[in-house]
């Protein structure tokens, strides 16, 4: 019987632009408030280059702030209140927070230098960037799922989304808690030293799949007792994951004194609802003269029950990672996973100088999972790492061409003339 090979590339635009309405000019001197009270829903506010000293409110009408094109427009600070649909800003800096209640944000090429706070309602934050948090704060408004979209960013600190449906894509942050229906994609997860936790994934009706990114830096040298900190990612609260071809590394805690509990690892499976641990590479992930005997001190630590644990490469790259058991523990089985017991030896390019691209001889290589829908762009068996499988786009922080996030076929091959079914994920950034 013959099979043919599918080649797809899924698009899901952002929010639905607002109706077209009036166009009402601002200029500096002017205000912009005024403009807002007298528009009308779907009127846009064009505003030129100034600097205007306003705290802007929105109330119960969807329009769109659009400043010029690279300009310095600044304000003081945004509230919406009871709007219903979506608030659009393009090209503004807000020199405060923005603030939203029952009401949707569509943000694009925006420059907030406080935090951006949404309850009960959704949010598209594209090319953008907040001065600390970004908190999306419900999963419902009035029966209605909430959704949100956050492309190509920069969130210095933590992001919070609990909305009922999640994209992020290739963005810059710190750490981020997470609930419901989750896409996390190609981000750079910085802990910068963070004594802490760099993706948190909670809730009964989560289900989060992260693939591509590179997570790292969740570390301290502490002589104190502690738990619950030094974590990759981390998942509880009977929640449901597939983590995929992930770089996950330094996370722990480089002192040797203190009692450390659930610490110093870089998969952490509490929940037991069902996760799948493939294709990732994970290496200096532990606690300093640690045992291992209780959560902790293991680059994966997981349990038996609905855990599937497969070709992923654990790499002893440390010398405080106990030589014969720093690989996993907690009760999981591991099946077909690469570990690598020398220190010295490296998988990849140039990782000193930020290079995660499997060398010539890696034995990343073709070590991913074998099942087809893991695939490389190429169509080879998956590379282990974050530059494996086929819908990682490598320079999705800088291109303006659609950027597809998720892509899944049933069933993966038909006959000749049969049918499939595609459920796709993506985004087209404007």
């Amino acid at each position: 019987m013959k099979f043919r090979t599918l080649s797809i590339i899924p698009l899901l635009l952002f929010a639905t632009a607002l109706a077209h309405g009036a166009v009402i000019m601002v200029s500096p001197g002017q205000s912009i408030q005024a403009a807002v009270d007298s528009a009308s829903s779907g009127d846009t506010i064009r505003i030129l280059n100034g600097t205007y000293g306003e705290q802007i409110t929105i109330s119960g009408k969807a329009v769109s702030l659009v400043g010029e094109a690279g300009g310095t427009i600044q304000i003081s600070k945004l509230s919406a209140v009871n709007i219903g649909a979506f608030i659009r800003i393009k090209n503004i800096r807000i020199d405060g927070d923005v603030n939203g209640t029952v009401s949707d944000f569509q943000m694009h090429d925006c420059q907030i230098s406080g935090d951006v706070i949404v309850n009960r309602g959704s949010l598209v934050f594209v090319q953008s960037s907040v001065g600390a948090n970004l908190l999306v704060n419900h999963s419902h408004r009035s029966n209605i799922p909430t959704t949100v979209q956050i492309v190509k960013s920069t969130i210095p600190e933590k992001l919070t989304c609990k909305a009922g449906t999640s994209i992020i894509g290739y963005n810059s942050i710190r750490k981020a808690h997470i609930e419901g229906n989750s896409q996390i994609v190609g981000n750079q997860f910085n802990g910068r030293s963070l004594f802490g936790i760099g993706i948190d994934v909670n809730g009964s009706q989560t289900y989060a799949r992260i693939h591509n990114n590179r997570i790292y830096s969740y570390k301290k040298s502490d002589q104190s007792d502690f738990d619950s900190r030094c974590i990759g990612v981390r998942i509880k609260g009977n929640a449901k994951a597939d983590i995929t071809n992930n770089l996950i590394h330094d996370c722990h805690d480089g002192h040797s004194n203190g009692d450390e509990y659930k610490a110093g690892l870089g998969i952490f499976v509490e929940s037991t609802r069902g996760t799948t641990i493939l294709g990732n590479a994970l290496w200096n992930c532990f606690v300093h003269g640690g045992t291992g005997s209780s959560p902790g001190h293991r680059l994966v630590w997981a349990p038996f029950t609905n855990v599937v644990f497969k070709n992923n490469f654990l790499w002893r790259r440390h010398n405080y990672q106990d030589p014969n058991n720093y690989g996993f523990g907690g009760g999981v089985e591991s099946v077909d996973n690469i570990f690598e017991p020398i220190v010295n030896n490296t998988p990849f390019v140039d990782m000193a100088n930020g290079n995660f691209s499997p060398s010539a001889n890696s034995p990343l290589i073709n070590a991913g999972s074998p099942l087809p829908q893991y695939n490389d762009r190429d169509g080879s068996r998956n590379d282990i790492g974050m530059f494996g499988g086929h819908n990682f786009i490598p320079d999705g922080r800088t291109t303006n061409k659609p950027i597809v996030l998720g892509l899944d076929i049933a069933p993966i091959a038909v006959p000749t003339g049969g049918t499939v079914t595609i459920e796709s994920t993506g985004a087209t950034v404007k």
